[in-house]
């Protein structure tokens, strides 16, 4: 038998109230009422056979199932979405498509924005956050991806910054757990909160060498945002990017905990679709980027 997809309907709300988190704003957002939101949630599970949401002491909330469905739900309408905008005239110039990483783009690349449109107010943007397992370079003018640069040619891709991985938290989580700071081992006592998936706890275990049946404990949350979020709500440990957030650990909004980490051979590598011809604002985008990453190594180095 054929693969199918799910009613379009179901999907519809679902993405809605996956995006929304919300059963009322899902409704409003579609035009329709509380509960045909519902029913239409209940067909889509029916018609898959798994539970996506379940009843919360404040609503509906999403399984793991749900929050693990919802990424590429949501990719694909957003997606959908932008290029109609596009194809029906709605950019003056059209803008560079740009994908990104949830972490890199809401903690790196977005609070600098404005430097650049400062120096080229002219050129528009549409950025949008793209799990790893979703990614379609060929919708995107350039994509900024975690992984090893040693492994493409520069004609391929460019790295930007490191991504190193250390076990940070928000300063009153720190005070909460005695010795947490500085201790590897108090990661035993910490509650883990892991990033799509536990492998990356799982390795940095192995190598503090501890227990690594201890990173089956703690949250799992589909992308780098959600987690960082949770991280900063003071909910527990979680494994973050160094390079993304030295202005929080600056500014102490979140303390790096100890010397262990990983992930030192990946960084987060500026690609170009090769497949179109590279236009002027993206040329000038990347071009700003490269610059700004140097700046920073200098300064680093200096």
């Amino acid at each position: 038998m054929a693969d199918r997809l799910p009613p379009l309907h179901s999907l519809r709300a679902f993405e809605a109230f996956a995006r929304l988190r919300n059963v009322t704003l899902a409704a409003d957002d579609l035009c329709v009422t509380h509960s045909a939101v519902i029913h239409q949630l209940k067909q889509l599970q029916d018609w898959m056979g798994v539970e996506l949401v379940r009843r919360g002491s404040n609503g509906l909330l999403l399984t793991e199932a749900g929050e693990r469905f919802r990424v590429p739900v949501c990719e694909g309408f957003q997606r959908i979405m932008a290029e109609t905008r596009l194809m029906r005239g709605g950019s003056r110039r059209g803008a560079v498509r740009v994908s990104a990483m949830p972490m890199f783009a809401v903690a790196w690349l977005i609070p600098r924005l404005p430097g650049f449109w400062a120096l080229h107010p002219e050129v528009d943007l549409q950025v949008n956050y793209t799990a790893p397992q979703t990614w379609d370079q060929t919708v995107f003018d350039m994509s900024i991806r975690l992984e090893d640069p040693s492994l493409i040619t520069p004609a391929i891709g460019v790295p930007l910054v490191d991504g190193v991985a250390v076990p940070m938290c928000s300063p009153a989580y720190a005070r909460r757990v005695d010795g947490l700071t500085g201790s590897p081992r108090a990661m035993l006592k910490a509650t883990l909160i892991h990033d799509e998936d536990r492998s990356g706890w799982t390795q940095w275990l192995s190598r503090a060498g501890l227990p690594v049946d201890h990173a089956q404990s703690g949250t799992l949350f589909a992308d780098g945002n959600l987690t960082l979020a949770s991280v900063m709500a003071g909910e527990g440990v979680g494994l973050l990017r160094r390079a993304l957030l030295k202005e929080q650990v600056r500014a102490g909004a979140l303390v790096a905990l100890n010397n262990v980490v990983i992930d030192e051979h990946l960084h987060y590598v500026l690609r170009p679709n090769s497949d179109l011809p590279m236009g002027r604002d993206t040329e000038t985008l990347r071009s700003w980027l490269l610059e700004i990453c140097t700046e920073n190594r200098v300064r680093t180095v200096s």
